[in-house]
């Protein structure tokens, strides 16, 4: 369900569907082969959404602010998530997402220097960092937005 409601999201602004499903694809991967490995220390998060919904979701989006142009498409990535009413999702874990798609590019999170990102409590400054960081590597392993890679394992 909430991935279907993602997916919608990214058909109003006319994402690069095929890509986002591969970095989709590639995190959620990741998240769950480094789970496995014992590597993800995620502090509890608040709410209906898992860690790794909120990654998927993130997948999805990630790429939405290219409906406004290449330029820091990351920033109006978040702001468009942030900004949607989204059906099922609470204000924390739509900026949950926002974030975690905010930084699959660019500066990595400040909480001195990004005011989102340093609202949040120690678990979701966690949490987002390391989503970020697994997004950020999905999506370099799709830079050439041709699906190149077929599977992965850690």
């Amino acid at each position: 369900m909430l991935r279907d409601t993602m997916l919608a999201l990214g058909r109003r602004y006319d994402f690069e569907e095929d890509h986002s499903l591969q970095d989709e694809r590639l995190a959620l991967r990741l998240f769950d082969e480094t789970g496995r490995l014992g590597l993800l220390r995620l502090g509890r998060v608040t709410g209906t959404v898992s860690p790794r919904d909120i990654l998927g979701s993130a997948a999805i989006l990630h790429d939405i602010g290219y409906a406004e142009g290449y330029e820091e498409h990351h920033k109006t990535a978040f702001r468009l998530i942030t900004q949607e009413s989204i059906e099922g999702l609470s204000e924390h874990e739509r900026l949950l997402i926002a974030l975690v798609a905010r930084y699959h590019r660019g500066a990595t999170p400040d909480p001195q220097k990004h005011g989102p990102f340093g609202s949040l409590d120690v678990a979701g400054r966690q949490l987002v960092t390391q989503l970020g960081s697994i997004l950020r590597f999905a999506d370099g392993l799709d830079r050439s937005h041709t699906s190149a890679v077929l599977d992965l394992n850690c």
